[in-house]
Parts: structure tokens; C-alpha cells; sequence
């Protein structure tokens, strides 16, 4: 797929945690492609994902980020400015997915799911003076009973890996 916006509207991170503002960035594009693959054995069904996105700003503008990490080597107001080519940041490159069900009776349901992702920037890094990598990984254990997943039985295991490069 290839997508292009035009005066597209993003969150921009202020100086507060959890804080920010949106802004209209000029031209953005996307570009990538997606797999997916799914079987089924006798009582076990699984699937896996794979997508990879180029999400980039094609445009030039200039933003005001106090949270950005190249703030000491900024000008004056910690104004950065954005380039054509910069990807967007919160988008990871690269996302892998899989998904494996077992049905123990007919009316219930193993399954668990894993979900990982890698490479990202890092809002505030617009202007991606440094790249933070991660990788995510996120294995959701449940029991499905005639169809219906049991809140109480869904288990959260997140490992994550974030070393940032200085």
C-alpha cells in the first residue's frame, strides 16, 4: 500500500508527560505491506502477521518540542526543525504477530496471542535526532467458553527490550 496526506493533523508532545497539542505538519506518506498466514489442525487453529510501514513527514516545518533529546543542540526556544524524509514517530517499522487456539471440549478454547514490534521513535523525536530502539512482546494467554472470552481468565506477559542509543 502507499497512502499520501495532505495537511495532515498530528499530536505533538509537550513539555508535561501524557500532554501536547496538535498540529497540521504538511504532507505525510506511508508505505508498506502486509502478510498473513492461518491454518487449521485437527483442534488447533493459529495464525501469524507480518507488516512493514514506512510512515514519513514529506514535508519541511518547524515545532516547538521541549521533550525533543536534542534539546541541547537546538537553537534558541527549543524549536526543531522537521525534514522531508523523517519518519513519524510511535510507528514502529516492523510488527509480527501470532496466534494459536486449541480447543480442549467443544464449547471451550484455549488460546494465546503474541504481538511484537521494533524500531520506533519516539514522540518529541520528530526531527529523529536519535533513534530508541524497542522491541515489544506481548503474549496474551485466555480461555474462550462457547465463544465468549472470560475477563477474569485473560493474563498479561510483557517482556519489552529498550535500549536507547546516546
Amino acid at each position: 500500500y502507499h497512502t499520501t496526506n495532505e495537511n495532515d493533523l498530528q499530536f505533538i508532545a509537550a513539555n508535561t508527560a501524557g500532554s501536547g497539542f496538535f498540529q497540521n505538519v504538511g504532507e505525510t506518506q506511508r508505505q508498506g505491506v502486509d502478510f498473513g498466514l492461518s491454518g487449521e489442525v485437527g483442534d488447533f487453529r493459529w495464525s501469524a502477521g507480518y507488516s512493514y510501514i514506512r510512515a514519513t513527514y514529506e514535508s519541511t516545518f518547524d515545532i516547538a518540542s521541549d521533550t525533543n533529546s536534542s534539546n541541547h543542540l537546538v537553537g534558541v526556544n527549543n524549536v526543531i526543525t522537521v525534514n522531508p524524509g523523517d519518519n513519524i514517530p510511535g510507528i514502529p517499522k516492523h510488527q509480527l504477530k501470532f496466534r494459536g487456539e486449541y480447543r480442549v471440549f467443544p464449547t471451550w478454547t484455549v488460546a494465546a496471542s503474541a504481538v511484537m514490534f521494533s524500531d520506533q521513535y519516539a514522540r518529541g523525536n520528530e526531527n529523529n535526532p536519535i533513534m530508541a530502539y524497542s522491541i515489544w512482546i506481548r503474549a496474551i494467554p485466555c480461555l474462550i467458553v462457547a465463544g465468549r472470552s472470560l475477563p477474569k481468565s485473560i493474563m498479561y506477559l510483557t517482556a519489552s527490550i529498550t535500549p536507547v542509543a546516546c
